[in-house]
């Protein structure tokens, strides 16, 4: 029987450290995530209406798919550096990161050239031309930027990426007072909002490239040969991150091509701010994810079960907080936040608590499937959680309204993940104790998995 009562050692400290390091600035990136909010969504909502939100919202949404795609590819990078416990880094971690930027580079030229062809064949006058062109410009710029942020986490040096998203929010917030009083249009509204996204991105790789240069290599160190072994993993959690565009952005778009754009308002600001709130959780679990993977790399599952079970614990006392604030005060909230253009039902804020709880449950089992090397069977199950929940949306949006936005994924989270994905923890664990020193089953190196 494995022999749970291991002596933290130094890495294991040292992992702690890191770890509240990089909680404590996820916080600070989290808050300053939250008055962007409160500031700019009332701000956009007084400058350009209801109805300009509506398409300022589902103009974003639109670009929604580019972020799996991407995120798969940074992924790949953050698993292979997490686990990746010499210094120097290795060749195998700078060819991985190489490739995968190069890669990354030529997804964006495709996707620029395909975008430039599209607008040019399309009609004149257009009203949402301006303001597609320029979220597709910028969400291209800053999902391929995520790549060095990814980067980062592997090397548990996360605290940058959120002081830089910290820093961001607050341009953010100046930028779209500015363009309600210089340029009251949803397009501006858009380069407001994601500009100083792209902006912070840049600054990512120049920060990357300071704090570890062995990453960054030269053409030769570009393993084209590998670049399909890489792709395939990264479409892995590229199929993860498109699950969750499926389950939100695109029920918001199901049920807009339904009920017409003008209709879902309340959906909109919902599914607009429910990832915020979401965020929070992203505080504890996502730093979660290298520590787990270095741990799994060393056996160490009594330090998995710890931090795990506290992070947990955490998440669980959020989620339930989280969501009786929604649902007791958040009609008011909203009418005082919109100037009442913008009214939601009780049975919008009810979903959106059982939204909250679901979906934070959910990020907790991830988080460690992703550290623990069991990405596969997680994508397996999360894109059918997400087909089901698109077809629950779109049957429930003629019976209940914009509401089908949240109440189909709640119910097909419940038929599926909420039970499987714990499943694949256990599974996980088991196979890390295996690789724990003494244990007859351990084998050499390498991720779980």
């Amino acid at each position: 029987m494995v022999d749970l009562a291991v002596a933290p050692d130094e890495r294991s400290l040292a992992r702690a450290r890191r770890l509240r390091a990089a909680v404590a600035t996820s916080a600070l990136s989290k808050v300053s995530s939250v008055a962007y909010q409160i500031v700019a969504v009332p701000v956009i909502i007084a400058s350009v209406g209801s109805n300009g939100y509506s398409q300022f919202a589902v103009v974003l949404a639109a670009f929604g798919w580019l972020g799996p795609l991407f995120f798969g590819l940074g992924s790949a990078v953050t698993e292979r550096i997490a686990s990746d416990a010499t210094r120097p880094i290795s060749a195998q971690s700078r060819g991985t990161f190489m490739t995968a930027l190069s890669v990354t580079g030529a997804l964006l030229g495709i996707f620029f050239l395909g975008g430039v062809l599209l607008f040019l064949s399309r009609p004149a006058g257009q009203p949402d031309e301006t303001a597609l062109l320029l979220a597709g410009l910028a969400t291209g710029l800053v999902v391929g930027g995520g790549v060095f942020d990814s980067a980062l986490l592997g090397l548990q040096l996360s605290y940058v990426t959120n002081l830089l998203a910290f820093a961001s929010s607050l341009v953010a917030i100046a930028a779209t007072v500015a363009a309600a009083v210089i340029a009251p249009t949803v397009g501006a509204m858009v380069l407001a909002t994601l500009g100083p996204v792209v902006l912070a991105k840049a600054i990512s790789g120049f920060m990357l490239r300071r704090a570890e240069p062995g990453l960054w290599g030269r053409t030769r160190d570009i393993a084209w040969r590998a670049a399909p072994r890489i792709a395939g993993r990264g479409l892995v959690f590229a199929a993860i991150s498109f699950s969750s565009f499926l389950s939100l952005d695109a029920g918001l778009l199901v049920v807009a091509a339904r009920l017409g754009t003008d209709e879902v308002p309340a959906a909109a600001l919902v599914l607009r701010v429910l990832p915020l709130v979401l965020s929070i959780v992203a505080i504890i679990m996502v730093p979660l994810w290298p520590a787990i993977a270095e741990a799994a790399k060393d056996g160490d599952v009594h330090w998995i079960a710890r931090a795990g079970g506290r992070a947990a614990a955490l998440v669980a006392a959020y989620a339930v907080t989280a969501a009786l604030v929604v649902v007791v005060t958040g009609e008011k909230v909203v009418a005082i936040w919109t100037g009442g253009r913008i009214p939601v039902s009780f049975d919008m804020l009810v979903a959106a608590g059982g939204l909250i709880i679901t979906f934070s449950f959910e990020n907790v089992t991830q988080t460690l499937l992703f550290g623990l090397g069991r990405a596969g069977g997680l994508a397996a199950v999360l894109l059918f959680r997400s087909a089901l929940s698109l077809i629950l949306v779109w049957v429930l949006a003629g019976m209940v309204g914009q509401e089908a936005a949240l109440a189909g994924p709640i119910i097909a989270a419940l038929l599926t993940s909420s039970w499987l994905l714990p499943l694949l923890v256990v599974r996980g664990v088991r196979a890390a104790a295996r690789l724990q020193p003494g244990h007859l089953g351990r084998r050499p190196g390498g991720n779980v998995g």
